[in-house]
């Protein structure tokens, strides 16, 4: 398979370019700065043409250029949010329709559904079926993208799919920087991510779809509510003296239990499954792992 991916100097972009090839994909991608060494080619998506050009005879997209929440503490205005996210996704979608290319697989946000605070919804396991409440021109903007990519598979055929990642924490070759506890419900390694979005192009169940993607967490509503008041005891009771370990290795055991997804649709879609995680680095401590390695 062919898959072009925007963004591809970027920390997912770089890691989906790096997977797709072990697993016998051709490809290449596109960022505001070049990487001749993983055929990232120089150029931004706010440019048409450049986009209809680079993506002829790919067979998939993997969107993954956005602006981000950090642009907003930098002072980014709304327009280029808009300028970026919005029309630059636009342009992704008409360069994949102008080609013939599906799926287009989008790297949206849970921001949508939990806020940037994530605290929009309280205490509860999300699903793909609960409200949208974006509370940040970072969320809003994402929420567009995947109402276009709605239009155009319901009016044009394009296969889509958008993928509501959940925070991105650094990757398992380094599995000593891993905080132990956000690894439970909020925290995904950067190659769980490359996984879902190179999975997104291979699944022929694609269709038009949101999908949560987050840690495998057997948390359920009854639990977030309780770890507001012993958060210890409900790690407890799921992982049976885990903590204890994580503090003797010298890991940073703070953290809350939330917010937490129900991966069961990207499961029935897409096939993908977390692999790294609070039971993966669990086993990593017991056999020997400290946070000084």
């Amino acid at each position: 398979m062919k898959i072009f991916v925007t963004g591809a100097a970027g920390f997912m972009g770089q890691e989906t370019m790096k997977l797709g090839e072990t697993l016998g994909h051709t490809m290449k991608g596109c960022d505001l700065v070049g990487k001749p060494d993983l055929n990232v080619v120089e150029g931004s998506i706010t440019d048409l043409e450049f986009l209809k050009r680079e993506t002829k005879g790919f067979d998939a997209i993997i969107h993954t250029a956005s602006r981000h929440t950090g642009d907003m503490k930098a002072g980014v205005s709304n327009a280029e949010f808009y300028a970026v996210n919005v029309t630059g996704s636009d342009n992704v979608f008409l360069s994949a329709l102008a080609n013939g290319i599906e799926p287009v697989v989008f790297s949206s946000s849970l921001d949508i559904h939990c806020g940037t605070q994530w605290d929009a919804s309280g205490a509860i396991k999300y699903t793909e079926a609960l409200p949208d409440i974006p509370t940040s021109i970072y969320a809003v903007t994402k929420k567009m993208i995947e109402d276009m990519g709605h239009f155009y598979a319901r009016s044009h055929g394009i296969r889509f799919c958008a993928l509501r990642f959940s925070s991105v924490s650094n990757t398992f070759q380094a599995p000593q920087s891993l905080r132990p506890v956000p690894l439970i419900s909020r925290h995904l390694v950067v190659e769980d991510c490359a996984m879902a979005n190179i999975q997104g192009c291979e699944s022929d169940r694609v269709c038009d779809d949101v999908l949560l993607i987050g840690p495998h967490c057997p948390l359920e509503n009854a639990d977030l509510i309780e770890a507001f008041k012993d958060r210890d005891a409900v790690i407890e009771k799921h992982w049976p003296g885990s903590l204890e370990l994580f503090e003797r290795a010298g890991f940073n055991t703070r953290g809350v239990l939330w917010p937490c997804c129900d991966i069961r649709r990207a499961r029935q879609v897409l096939g993908w499954e977390p692999q790294y995680g609070y039971g993966w680095l669990l086993e990593k401590v017991k056999n020997g792992l400290t946070a000084s390695d």
